[in-house]
């Protein structure tokens, strides 16, 4: 077992090579952290498109002075209606240390125009994270707008960073503002015992005693447990779900809580069998939809089947409108809240 010393002389020959090698080869690849930052953007009303990354104009540059790069930044934080969040929640993250975490962490608050500023820091990157109490976070890549998070480089940039300093036009980030808490009952995430044979399985959404009236019907098959050892091929398994006289209507995004009048399918069918590739077979199915029942009550449901398993293939999280006709599945517990998908 190696003692401290040697851990310590390791780690000490291996950042001298990773140095050597930097300057070798002219730092072209001195910090993948910040050649990412180099491309990222929040959206068309941000900073602009920036340019390809460029390495240093002097090769021997030194690790310290990218370090040392002047920071400045101006930031807006939004709703999806573009109105202003006051309040909101900055989190900062200034990357200051090469190889190592960054010592230079705080957060700040928006003004009550939904403004921030960031001055009088010096760094390579820095690393900006939004966030309201009343909000949800809009991760990147979700509904196409601006999204809660950014990470901004300086140090490898032309103009270091000058896109980001002009107070008149902030970097926009965007939190979603979700409707008022309606009338809901709600099962919270659990595993369900049922057949692994087809056998139908009813599952109530109005309590957790399955005493009430609107019911999914659920079927699971698999070849799995019949397995003595882990299979190394794919397997025969499907899963089934149905709600007589209603439907599911799948959920548009994470961010969509108003379930539709029309346009429900009865069963949701899924199903994998051994004649396929590893590559073409599914062992996990992620679902996220609304569900209506046959006398126009409303819901949304998360489920997810998993064909490996012996004991509870299905987890189930449910939500049910308690008013008739009522469409708005929003609950307090939304803003935490993770969705899978199909």
């Amino acid at each position: 077992m190696k003692t401290k010393k040697q851990k310590l002389i390791i780690t000490v020959l291996i950042l001298s090579a990773a140095i050597l090698c930097l300057i070798k080869y002219g730092l072209k690849k001195f910090d993948l952290h910040i050649a990412q930052a180099a491309t990222s953007t929040i959206s068309d009303r941000s900073a602009p498109t920036l340019p390809h990354a460029t390495q240093p104009s002097n090769p021997l540059m030194t690790i310290a002075e990218v370090y040392l790069t002047p920071i400045e930044f101006y930031g807006k934080v939004i709703d999806q209606y573009n109105k202003p969040i006051p309040d909101a929640q900055v989190k900062v993250s200034v990357n200051n240390r090469h190889f190592l975490p960054s010592t230079n962490n705080f957060t700040l608050k928006t003004d009550a125009n939904g403004d921030f500023a960031i001055k009088d820091q010096r760094g390579a990157s820095v690393s900006i994270d939004v966030s309201h109490k009343e909000y949800m976070q809009i991760s990147p890549g979700q509904l196409n707008i601006t999204h809660s998070s950014g990470l901004f480089d300086y140090a490898i940039k032309d103009d270091k960073g000058k896109c980001y300093k002009d107070p008149q036009k902030p970097t926009y980030f965007m939190l979603f503002k979700v409707g008022e808490t309606q009338d809901i009952y709600h099962i919270e995430s659990k595993n369900i015992d049922m057949p692994m044979d087809g056998t139908p399985y009813v599952f109530c959404l109005d309590e957790d005693k399955q005493n009430g009236t609107h019911k999914i019907i659920f079927s699971f098959k698999s070849d799995y447990p019949t397995f003595k050892e882990k299979p190394d091929n794919p397997y025969n398994w499907q899963f089934s779900a149905t709600i007589p006289g209603g439907g599911f209507h799948k959920r548009k995004s994470h961010y969509d809580f108003i379930a539709p009048e029309a346009g429900y399918k009865e069963t949701l069918s899924y199903a994998y069998t051994s004649h396929v590739t590893w590559e073409q077979w599914k062992g996990l199915v992620q679902c996220d939809y609304f569900v209506k029942f046959s006398d126009g009550v409303y819901g949304r449901v998360k489920m997810e089947a998993t064909a490996n398993s012996s004991w509870t293939p299905v987890n189930l999280e449910t939500w049910l409108c308690k008013k008739p006709q009522a469409r708005d599945t929003t609950t307090g517990d939304i803003i935490s809240t993770n969705f899978g998908e199909d």
